[in-house]
């Protein structure tokens, strides 16, 4: 009897942690963090004539920087780094030139870097990547251009998601070429600081407890429109219900999110997800979906703080 006694425990002992997993996640706090080094990653040829690179992490969520799945029965991951993200790039690589006359170095603002994988079949990773490329000589900054896109990396060997930052890195700057202009933007420290980490206005407290937001705008402005309505639970989002008759119908298209009780909740396709707020942005996990018995997975999403979109 005590045999099987401590078998029953050590079963137990197993399965208790992959239940808390298992979980559809209400709170950030009970997403667990995979931390992951970023030790080197290679450069361009483009970019050795230069002496140095030097990242600035201007994004609105710094603590993580996306979520792994490695498959249906585990749960989501955020991804993070063992230091600061910035620390971790501006440690990793040192550009190696033979000429101690080189002035120029190379200064990136990353304005977004976003990595997800719509589902555990998928075998493919996306990464947002939004940055900003500049050249500094003394106390100038020359601005090189920008970029905005989606990068995309096979992720099928296990654990291979811990090399993705460095892999998504080397991808956006060989995506980048640094072509030199005609006409070159000069910006002063003081003017580049201003650029670089320049943030949108965080929203406006909206005073009253219930109202819809017809916009991403009326979301930041604390413009609430006034009707009736009720949220209820509809699996793992919420569903919106109002007291007149066709005025589902009327806003439908137009609704970018509500205040309910004091909450906000985010339209995520046809229905509503509760909204987390997260260093300066907010965090939706009403879409997670981590059980044996699910078809496909989805990852939870943050809201893009200078668009209103979900990411």
């Amino acid at each position: 009897m005590r045999i099987y006694f401590i078998v029953l425990l050590l079963i137990v002992s197993k399965i208790c942690p992959a239940q808390r997993e298992l979980i559809h996640a209400r709170d950030p706090a009970s997403i667990r963090t995979e931390l992951v080094t970023i030790t080197h990653f290679n450069l361009p040829e483009s970019y050795s004539r230069y002496a140095g690179i030097r990242f600035i992490d201007a994004r609105w969520l710094k603590a993580f920087s996306g979520f792994i799945q490695q498959n249906a029965k585990a749960g989501f991951r955020k991804i993070s780094t063992s230091r600061l993200f910035e620390e971790e790039l501006n440690s990793a690589v040192k550009i190696k030139h033979d000429s101690s006359t080189i002035v120029d170095s190379i200064v990136v603002v990353l304005k977004n870097f976003w990595m997800s994988r719509n589902s555990v079949k998928d075998q493919e990773m996306s990464c947002h990547v939004k940055a900003l490329f500049f050249t500094k000589r003394a106390d100038s900054f020359f601005f090189r251009g920008k970029m905005d896109t989606l990068l995309k990396r096979h992720a099928i060997v296990q654990y291979e998601y811990k090399d993705l930052p460095a892999f998504f890195i080397e991808d956006m700057l060989n995506a980048f070429p640094l072509q030199q202009n005609h006409y070159e933007k000069r910006y002063l420290k003081n003017d580049f600081v201003r650029l670089a980490l320049q943030q949108k206005q965080p929203p406006v407290d909206s005073l009253k407890d219930s109202g819809l937001f017809l916009s991403f705008s009326d979301f930041l402005k604390g413009r609430l429109y006034n009707t009736s309505f009720s949220l209820s639970d509809f699996k793992d989002q919420y569903r919106i219900s109002f007291e007149r008759t066709g005025e589902g119908e009327a806003l439908a298209a137009k609704i970018w999110g509500c205040l309910y009780n004091g909450q906000l909740y985010i339209k995520n396709g046809k229905h509503y997800s509760k909204a987390f707020a997260a260093e300066n942005t907010f965090l939706l996990l009403g879409n997670v979906k981590t059980t044996a018995q699910e078809d496909t997975s989805s990852s939870p999403v943050i809201v893009n703080m200078e668009t209103g979109k979900l990411e």
